[in-house]
């Protein structure tokens, strides 16, 4: 596979660089505001080898073969790659609406800190979106925006209760398994349950 970062001045002008020079089956791998003490934006791009290949061997050369099977990591990847080229699509088809949101500086400092701590670049994306237009349009005050980023973020949670109408004994009779990707709480909320349902609950229980 082939992969190269792309800078420049400004998202458009990075993302056409990797258009010019991979072609349209890009995949952007990741994207960013240049480090300190640099200007511009970054954009990292991959192509398949093989795709790139067949590409230069001309219309004859035959078409890589389907993808068969039920591998998970298959799955998953070109599930990755289908939201990738989705995002990509909405930042070119909206990318005066996304240049002008760059042009203020607290959404574009809370836009590059969301990223910076590992949010979903689309959903960030979306939701300062709809957070600017609950301003009329922006705003200066960053806490104004941020509230309004938060807002509708918290609108995308679902919040679940599941000990409040239990009983002591049907806890006791429980089983409940915490699940997700590295660094999301799930150790610090386990915890915070665990302290609640002994103390305030009085529920004899052990952490596996």
């Amino acid at each position: 596979m082939q992969v190269k970062t792309y800078k420049a001045p400004t998202m458009d002008k990075a993302l056409a660089m990797v258009k010019r020079e991979l072609g349209p089956d890009a995949i952007i791998l990741a994207s960013r505001k240049a480090p300190a003490g640099e200007t511009g934006f970054e954009v990292t791009a991959a192509r398949d080898q093989a795709s790139a290949a067949a590409e230069s061997a001309g219309p004859s050369a035959a078409p890589p073969p389907p993808v068969t099977g039920k591998d998970p990591v298959s799955t998953e990847m070109h599930s990755d790659i289908k939201d990738i080229k989705s995002f990509l699509s909405l930042l070119i088809s909206s990318k005066d609406y996304f240049s002008q949101l760059q042009m203020q500086q607290p959404v574009a400092e809370l836009y590059h800190g969301l990223l910076a701590r590992g949010f979903d670049e689309k959903q960030v994306y979306l939701l300062l979106n709809k957070a600017v237009s609950d301003l009329n349009g922006g705003s200066d005050d960053a806490r104004q925006i941020f509230d309004a980023f938060s807002r509708r973020f918290l609108e995308k949670i679902n919040f679940a209760k599941p000990f409040r109408t239990m009983s002591s004994s049907s806890v006791n009779n429980s089983v409940f398994t915490f699940l997700g990707p590295t660094g999301v709480g799930k150790t610090t909320t386990l915890a915070k349950l665990a302290a609640y349902l002994k103390i305030k609950r009085q529920v004899e229980l052990g952490i596996i």
